[in-house]
């Protein structure tokens, strides 16, 4: 297997408290150059907190040091100078080809091969069981097993909470939002699918979702408090901000200036135009 992945996780926290020794994740496959996520710069095996990772490919993790060790800078330079060190991010898209299957997070519900040890009685579509209850989050589907008939049903699912509540979130956002991403890595089994049912071409509506604004395109212009934003790839800037109590200006009657501030990876804001999102851009 090749190597396309070097990652290192752990050290000092943000928030203070006790330094976690350094970990490095090597990520090796060989089918990435079939992975439409690869060719985004992305992987599901990049680590992230409570997400699907993938079944194909192999993480190697190796156990590093604390910033008091000795060998903390030669074990940390040795991975930041590999090639492929931080090449990967963690996957915004929904849906993925690899090689000959179909990949898609639904986050909701469950969705899956059946197998012998299923009773008999639980039905299936096409061989899957697809049911209301759990949270599998994702499913892998040879490519000659996607039919129609089973992605209607994938789509179909009301998934429920467990006082039994049905999640809108999954019709209202997790649903458009797989199939506008399957329109763009998938697009001949879109095109077949919407043949048969047109009732799912829609635009997903992103309004009112959190993003990170470092995942927004360079030049993106956003509203936030009633002003706008421009977001250049590395910083945010607006006119005419009134300074605020972080200031030593701020009981001068409100004095106000032109603001522009270095983007972080926390920082996010709440989405009021959905031309501003793209396959790149990160929820929260």
């Amino acid at each position: 297997m090749n190597k396309i992945n070097v990652n290192l996780y752990g050290g000092k926290s943000l928030f203070g408290g006790k330094e976690s020794p350094l970990e490095a994740d090597e990520i090796y496959c060989d089918r990435a150059e079939q992975c439409t996520y690869y060719k985004n710069n992305t992987c599901l095996n990049c680590r992230d907190f409570l997400v699907p990772r993938c079944k194909f490919g192999n993480v190697v993790t190796t156990k590093g040091y604390t910033s008091r060790a000795k060998k903390y800078f030669s074990f940390k330079g040795k991975y930041q100078n590999d090639k492929v060190y931080n090449k990967l991010k963690y996957p915004n898209d929904r849906v993925a080809i690899m090689g000959d299957e179909l990949y898609i997070r639904y986050d909701y519900g469950t969705v899956r091969k059946r197998s012998e040890q299923d009773e008999k009685w639980r039905k299936d579509v096409e061989g899957y069981i697809i049911s209301t209850d759990g949270y599998r989050k994702s499913v892998f589907i040879p490519l000659n097993e996607v039919t129609n008939n089973l992605l209607f049903a994938i789509f179909s699912n009301e998934p429920r909470t467990m006082f039994g509540g049905v999640i809108d979130d999954y019709q209202n956002k997790v649903v458009p939002d797989i199939i506008q991403t399957l329109k763009r890595v998938a697009p001949e089994i879109h095109k077949k699918f919407i043949k048969k049912y047109p009732q799912f071409d829609k635009e997903p509506n992103y309004i009112g979702r959190k993003v990170y604004v470092n995942s927004l395109k360079s030049n993106t212009k956003f509203t936030a408090k009633n002003k706008e934003w421009l977001f250049d790839g590395e910083y945010v800037s607006a006119s005419n901000i009134d300074i605020g109590s972080s200031s030593p200006w701020w009981l001068q009657n409100g004095v106000y200036s032109d603001v522009k501030i270095k983007v972080n990876d926390k920082m996010t804001i709440e989405i009021n135009d959905n031309s501003i999102v793209d396959e790149n851009t990160r929820f929260v």
